[in-house]
């Protein structure tokens, strides 16, 4: 077969450069279909190459500005970086883009603990996105990471007291 014919010192292609192969090869076929640039950044961003990644991304947005999850995908690249502000504004863009998306405040508050930022800042944004999925009747799973959220963002705080009842809850909707 082909790998038998091969150089033992000749390793198969990686996933990753397979993967890219045909990722490229849809956005041959289909240049203004935005997913394409978003699959092939997020490959990107699980590789570790950033500028290819916020290429696609940004990408993806001048096809179609008003996609508040590719927005989002750019907030996530930003937050790989360590860049809170970016990261922060990207995903404000994208929840005006969709308010009743709570998935974006909860990237909020997840950049914000996660970047070193004011945890006191990502609270109310893990409270908004547990009143939202409330409101929406979201799975348990979405409630259970909005009071994790919450849980962490009083335990980076010295705040154990208000943190336990928040992980209890996360526990009991995660179990």
């Amino acid at each position: 077969g082909y790998w038998a014919s091969r150089s033992a010192s000749t390793p198969p292609p990686s996933i990753g450069s397979v993967a890219s192969a045909e990722y490229q090869r849809a956005i041959e076929l289909e240049p203004q279909e935005g997913d394409h640039h978003v699959l092939l950044g997020r490959m990107y961003l699980e590789t570790g190459d950033l500028n290819r990644a916020e290429r696609e991304f940004e990408k993806a947005i001048s096809l179609d500005p008003d996609n508040d999850q590719y927005v989002a995908w750019l907030a996530r690249l930003y937050t790989a970086r360590g860049d809170l502000d970016s990261a922060v504004a990207e995903y404000e863009r994208a929840s005006a883009m969709d308010p009743d998306d709570a998935s974006h405040d909860l990237a909020i508050g997840f950049a914000y603990l996660n970047s070193g930022g004011d945890a006191a800042q990502a609270e109310p944004r893990f409270r908004k996105a547990l009143d939202t999925y409330i409101e929406q009747g979201a799975t348990a799973r979405e409630m259970a990471q909005a009071s994790y959220g919450l849980a962490l963002s009083h335990l980076s705080r010295d705040d154990c007291s208000n943190a336990i009842p928040y992980l209890q809850e996360a526990v009991r909707l995660d179990a």
